[in-house]
């Protein structure tokens, strides 16, 4: 980016100035516009019962890439509960239900499995946290103040190493 601002679209490769996006004010506006017919269109779906990404994406002309930043990144709320994956290893169509990741369940232990390691859901973490906290009491006159006290299982992304 220069100093004065003035930059190239990452879309259509326009020249103009820079404000707060990498992409132009036509382009903001042409997203915008495509998300909203891939919103309504995901909304649309639910009496059926959702919709695929594929399908999804050649209705409204949006990859598939970024259909699945946007939900990965949450940008589409409750209508996201509508769209179904194919799993990447087994491609057995995937709802919110019986999926975890890109993965079906099965797929996703047997990937683990080989890899030696455990997956956890974020609400499986979260729920151990809460019950490794423990209240400690001071004493008598002072207040209870609750301190967490250092989790046994390590944390990392919520992966565990098979013991």
């Amino acid at each position: 980016m220069s100093q004065s601002g003035i930059v190239n679209c990452k879309r259509c490769n326009k020249i103009f100035k820079k404000m707060v996006s990498e992409i132009c004010p036509t382009c903001v506006e042409k997203e915008n516009e495509q998300f909203q017919k891939m919103f309504r269109l995901l909304q649309s779906s639910q009496p059926h019962g959702g919709i695929l990404i594929e399908d999804l994406s050649e209705q409204v002309g949006i990859p598939i890439e970024v259909i699945e930043e946007y939900y990965f990144e949450a940008k589409l709320g409750t209508a996201g509960l509508f769209l179904k994956f194919k799993c990447r290893a087994c491609s057995e169509v995937l709802d919110e239900n019986n999926r975890k990741g890109r993965y079906c369940i099965p797929c996703s232990n047997a990937v683990s499995n080989k890899a030696g390691v455990k997956v956890r859901s974020l609400q499986d973490i979260e729920r151990e946290e809460r019950r490794a906290k423990d209240i400690i009491q001071l004493p008598s006159g002072k207040q209870n103040v609750e301190q967490p006290v250092e989790s046994p299982l390590p944390r990392r992304a919520g992966f565990l190493r098979n013991r």
